[in-house]
């Protein structure tokens, strides 16, 4: 997955985050804290966090679904997440990246 920031200009860069099931509510919060900071330090606006709660099975889950959604928004620039796992086994991330990819395409 290529990185979101300094790729292509943008007027408002409104990303949003994905996360998988942690072990913990507070992990949870501790990454989502982290995405936020993240965003913050490279001038991009968290929208929104979208969080895979059971296993993942599927490619088009509840979660992914939704934010491939709101990928779909005219102003949508890209998707944070902490790291690649948090898309899922590898079979389903490579297919969730290339869905990514074809959403967030100038």
């Amino acid at each position: 997955m290529e990185p979101i920031t300094e790729r292509r200009p943008v007027n408002s860069p409104r990303v949003y985050g994905y996360l998988r099931q942690t072990s913990s509510k507070a992990r949870h919060n501790a990454l989502a804290d982290s995405l936020a900071e993240y965003c913050r330090q490279h001038e991009l606006t968290l929208c929104g966090l979208f969080t895979e709660w059971g296993p993942i099975a599927v490619v088009r889950s509840p979660a992914f679904v939704g934010l491939l959604d709101v990928l779909a928004l005219p102003d949508a620039y890209g998707v944070v997440l902490p790291a690649r796992v948090h898309l899922g086994p590898r079979r389903i991330a490579a297919e969730r990246e290339q869905q990514i990819a074809r959403r967030t395409r100038a």
